[in-house]
């Protein structure tokens, strides 16, 4: 696989090739290896970017359901995960309801509104809230 290619779109190269599709192992169980779960977050994710890059799920995942909730908890917020996110939802926007992602159009929305707040309370708490560091100088400087 190339670098130059979103993990998405490597999702789409690989449904295409059943020998590379037979030996994909994401899921973090590894005594299920070289099967996958498909209820971690690694393996929910991965099931999301097939559906929406191939409007299927291939069989390589125990359990093949993709609802909206697991869709909700696999995308954290992490940065990494946080960019698959916005990336897969910008590439199925307009591909149909064979690539609809259950609960995808939510986790986005739910991640901007999360991400809004954070700057918002960061932007409010300025200067109210006083650093540790600057508590303990303070109080070395008066003698206590």
């Amino acid at each position: 696989m190339t670098e130059d290619l979103s993990r998405s779109e490597k999702m789409a190269l690989l449904a295409n090739d059943p020998v590379a599709l037979a030996m994909i192992s994401v899921c973090r169980r590894r005594d299920l290896r070289p099967r996958n779960c498909g209820v971690c977050q690694k393996c929910v994710r991965t099931k999301a970017m097939f559906l929406g890059m191939t409007g299927c799920i291939p069989d390589i995942f125990i359990d093949r359901r993709l609802t909206p909730p697991l869709v909700r908890a696999a995308f954290d917020e992490s940065p990494v995960t946080a960019a698959n996110l916005h990336e897969l939802f910008i590439r199925t926007r307009g591909l149909g309801p064979a690539h609809e992602v259950p609960g995808l159009a939510a986790a986005v929305a739910r991640h901007g509104r999360r991400s809004r707040l954070r700057e918002r309370l960061a932007q409010g708490l300025k200067g109210i809230i006083p650093r540790p560091w600057k508590r303990r100088r303070r109080f070395v400087r008066e003698g206590r």
